[in-house]
C-alpha cells in the first residue's frame, strides 16, 4: 500500500510537470506582425517585381497618348563641296572648278487628324495602365496572405514543438518511475516497455516538429529577406471567433464578381483585347495627317552658290489604303482570337472567385465552430487527465491509462492550434477573394497577438 502511494505522488508531480509544460510559456519579447509585413513589403522579390510591372504598365497610358500628339523633327546637313567641270568648245577643251560649302536646315511638325489606329492604341494604354494596377493590388493582398501564412506556419510549428518536447519529458519521467519500480517489484515489464514504446515515439514526433520550425523559419525569411527573430504568438483567448459580418454568402459572392483583383485585371485585359481587334481593322481606314514645316538652304549645288532659300509648307496629307496582300484581314482574325481567349480567361477567373469567395466564407463559419468545439474538448480532455490521476489514486486506473489522457491532451491542444489558425487564414482569404484585404486587416490581427 505504502509502494502504491509513493507511486501516486511520482504520477501526481509528473503530471503536474506536465500540465505546466502544456500551460502559457513566459512571457518573452517578439517581433510583431507587424513588424514582419513592413520587412515583407521591402523585402519579398515577388512583390518588387509586381511592384516593377506596375511601373513599366503605368508607361502605356503615356505611350497611348503620345499617338494622338504632334511629331516635331528638326534636320540639318552642311557639305563641303568641289566640282570640276569640262566641256568641249570650238576652241577646244575648257573648264570651271567650284569649290563651296552648301547648308540645309529644316523643322517640320505632324498632327494626326484622324488616325483610327492611334485612337484605339490611346484607348489600349488607358486598358493596359489599369490592368497593371490592378494585377499590383492582387500582388499585395496575396503579399499579405503569404507573409501572415508564413508567420502562422511558424507559429503553428513552434507550438507543436513545444507540445512535442513536453510529451517526450513526460515519457521519459515515467519511464524512469516504471523501471525504479520495477527493481523495487512493484512494476511490470509491460509497463516499461509501453513507456519506451511511447518515449521513442515522441523523440522522432520531436524531431519532426524540429525540422518542420526549421522549414517554416526559412519559409518566411523567403519572404521577409531576413533572419526571422522570435515571434509574438497568438494570445490564448484570441480570435475571438464570429462569423463574417454580412453573414449573407450571396453578398460575398456578388463582391467577388465585381471586385477581385483577378477579375478586375482581366477585364481590363478585355478591354486591352478588343482595342487590339480595333487596331488590326484600323489597317483598312484612311488617315489624314496636318503638315507644317519649314526649311532654310544656302548653296544648294552649283548652278545657285550663294544663293539662300526660305521655304515655308502647311497642308494635309491624306493616305487610303487599298490592298495589303489579306495581312490586314489575318491581324484581324488574330486580334479577335485573342480577345476571345481573354473572355474565357475572365470567365475562368471569376468563378474561381466565386469558388474562394464560398469556401472561405464557410470556412470562417466552420472555424467558429470547431475553435469553440476544439477549447471545449482540451478543457475535457484536462478534466480527464485530472479524473485519470485520481483513478489512478484509488487503484482503479493504470500508469497506462495516465498516457494515454496525456497524450489525448496533448492531441486536443494541437487541434485547437490548427483551428485558431486555420480560422485566421480563412478570414484573411475571404477579405482577399473580395478584394478588401488591406493593412489595417495586419494592425487588426497584430491585436490579438501576445509577445512570447
Amino acid at each position: 500500500m505504502m509502494s502504491q502511494r509513493r507511486s501516486t505522488l511520482r504520477s501526481s508531480a509528473l503530471l503536474g510537470s506536465l500540465l505546466c509544460a502544456l500551460g502559457s510559456a513566459p512571457a518573452l519579447a517578439g517581433v510583431s506582425l507587424r513588424d514582419i509585413y513592413q520587412q515583407a513589403i521591402s523585402g519579398d522579390a515577388d512583390f518588387a517585381a509586381a511592384a516593377a510591372d506596375r511601373d513599366a504598365g503605368q508607361e502605356e497610358a503615356n505611350k497611348g497618348r503620345a499617338g494622338l500628339l504632334p511629331t516635331v523633327s528638326l534636320s540639318g546637313t552642311q557639305t563641303h563641296n568641289s566640282t570640276d567641270q569640262r566641256s568641249m568648245t570650238i576652241l577646244g577643251m575648257r573648264g570651271n572648278n567650284y569649290d563651296y560649302t552648301s547648308s540645309s536646315y529644316g523643322i517640320s511638325l505632324r498632327q494626326p487628324l484622324y488616325r483610327p489606329y492611334n485612337w484605339a492604341g490611346y484607348l489600349q494604354g488607358q486598358s493596359r495602365a489599369s490592368h497593371a494596377e490592378a494585377v499590383y493590388e492582387s500582388a499585395r493582398q496575396d503579399l499579405i496572405v503569404r507573409t501572415v501564412a508564413a508567420y502562422l506556419d511558424v507559429l503553428l510549428a513552434q507550438d507543436n514543438l513545444d507540445l512535442a518536447q513536453a510529451q517526450h519529458q513526460a515519457y521519459v519521467e515515467q519511464l524512469t518511475q516504471a523501471e525504479r519500480l520495477f527493481v523495487g517489484g512493484e512494476g511490470t515489464v509491460t509497463d516499461i516497455n509501453d513507456a519506451k514504446s511511447r518515449r521513442d515515439s515522441a523523440i522522432a514526433q520531436e524531431l519532426e516538429a524540429t525540422n518542420s520550425l526549421e522549414v517554416a523559419r526559412r519559409a518566411l525569411e523567403r519572404i521577409t529577406g531576413q533572419e526571422p527573430q522570435a515571434l509574438a504568438t497568438l494570445a490564448a483567448d484570441k480570435p475571438v471567433p464570429q462569423s463574417p459580418e454580412p453573414n449573407d454568402l450571396s453578398q460575398w459572392v456578388a463582391w467577388a464578381r465585381s471586385a477581385n483583383p483577378a477579375v478586375l485585371a482581366l477585364r481590363h485585359g478585355l478591354e486591352s483585347a478588343r482595342q487590339d481587334v480595333a487596331k488590326a481593322g484600323s489597317e483598312h481606314k484612311p488617315t489624314l495627317d496636318l503638315i507644317a514645316s519649314r526649311s532654310k538652304s544656302d548653296s544648294e549645288n552649283n548652278v545657285s552658290i550663294n544663293t539662300r532659300y526660305d521655304t515655308r509648307a502647311v497642308g494635309v496629307q491624306l493616305n487610303v489604303p487599298l490592298f495589303a496582300g489579306g495581312y490586314v484581314s489575318a491581324n484581324v482574325r488574330q486580334a479577335e482570337a485573342g480577345q476571345r481567349k481573354v473572355e474565357q480567361q475572365l470567365e475562368s477567373a471569376t468563378r474561381k472567385a466565386v469558388l474562394d469567395a464560398r469556401q472561405y466564407f464557410l470556412g470562417v463559419n466552420t472555424g467558429v465552430a470547431q475553435i469553440n468545439a476544439y477549447r471545449q474538448s482540451v478543457a475535457s480532455a484536462e478534466s480527464a487527465l485530472q479524473s485519470t490521476r485520481k483513478g489512478f489514486q484509488a487503484g482503479v486506473r493504470t500508469s497506462v491509462d495516465i498516457l494515454n489522457a496525456q497524450q489525448q491532451l496533448f492531441a486536443a491542444k494541437r487541434d485547437l492550434a490548427r483551428s485558431r489558425y486555420g480560422y485566421i487564414m480563412n478570414w484573411l482569404k475571404l477579405k482577399a477573394a473580395v478584394g478588401s484585404l488591406g493593412e489595417a486587416d495586419i494592425a487588426h490581427l497584430n491585436g490579438w497577438l501576445a509577445v512570447r
